[in-house]
């Protein structure tokens, strides 16, 4: 055999072979590199404006600025807070910056003791987070990582209950959304006999929603849920309840019965009067 197509033989199959190794050291990289999901995040936060002032998530040993802190987008938030000194703080995240508590952006109830906090992190970004009372002491980093997300939510198992009701009574819209980092708004577009409104869903669990509404005017109603994500992909469903005046209640057949027999009764009774009577008129 002619060396120099060993040689060329030799080659070839060194060649496959890295070839091969190397693709299998992708495969394993890329299988190593999880999807980032959303997950369910827990702090626990101390905070005291008696020194030392700040935040610390152990007792004691708070800090001006505090720790910093930090999740991915989409997480569902829960934040233990404690007041170490009895004072009221209200734990607030700024997210444009601008030192006053904006619609959508995370801020406790007033505390003095230990409450839970919970919160979606749908907004990616670094920010301040504050004791809305005490700022500008009592801050500290709060980072949400960006996450990708290239899929649109999921809706399902939508329902009316009732799905036949009465003028003026309450239906009750549910569905399931869910989604790979975090579904942040679900709304519903009802549109019937004089009314066409988009009405916002409120979130009963992480995936639950739900909407409570009357309705006046008879007819069918047709309902559309929606579901938006953090980066703005849409998801529908649709579904339908009707309004309706209840028709009156069917006679019973024997109510019916005897009531007509009460009436042949009556008019023989009342025959056999009246022949009496003109037979005693006779002379």
């Amino acid at each position: 055999m002619d060396p120099r197509y060993r040689d060329s033989q030799g080659r070839f199959r060194t060649a496959t072979q890295a070839a091969l190794i190397a693709a299998a050291v992708v495969g394993i990289l890329t299988v190593a590199v999880p999807t980032a999901k959303a997950a369910d995040v827990t702090f626990h936060l101390y905070g005291r404006f008696s020194a030392p002032i700040g935040w610390s998530t152990t007792p004691g040993i708070e800090t001006d600025p505090g720790p910093d802190l930090s999740v991915n987008q989409g997480d569902h938030v829960a934040i233990q807070l404690t007041s170490e000194d009895a004072t009221p703080h209200i734990f607030w995240i700024d997210y444009n910056n601008n030192g006053v508590i904006d619609t959508g952006e995370p801020e406790s109830a007033q505390f003095t003791g230990t409450i839970w906090f919970t919160f979606d992190a749908l907004q990616a970004g670094t920010f301040t987070y504050w004791c809305a009372i005490h700022q500008p002491s009592m801050r500290g980093r709060w980072v949400t990582n960006a996450s990708p997300d290239s899929a649109p939510p999921a809706v399902a198992a939508i329902a009316a209950s009732p799905a036949a009701q009465v003028p003026g009574g309450a239906v009750n819209l549910t569905a399931q959304a869910t989604d790979n980092v975090g579904v942040a708004n679900v709304s519903a577009h009802i549109v019937g006999p004089s009314f066409d409104e988009n009405l916002t869903m409120t979130r009963l669990t992480a995936s639950s929603f739900y909407l409570d509404r009357t309705f006046s005017d008879a007819g069918t109603y047709s309902f559309t849920v929606w579901a938006r994500d953090a980066a703005g992909h849409f998801a529908s469903r649709e579904g339908s309840f009707t309004i309706a005046v209840p028709s009156a209640p069917a006679q019973d057949a024997r109510y019916l019965i005897v009531l007509g027999t009460l009436l042949a009764v009556a008019v023989v009774a009342f025959g056999i009067v009246i022949r009496r009577r003109a037979r005693a008129r006779k002379p």
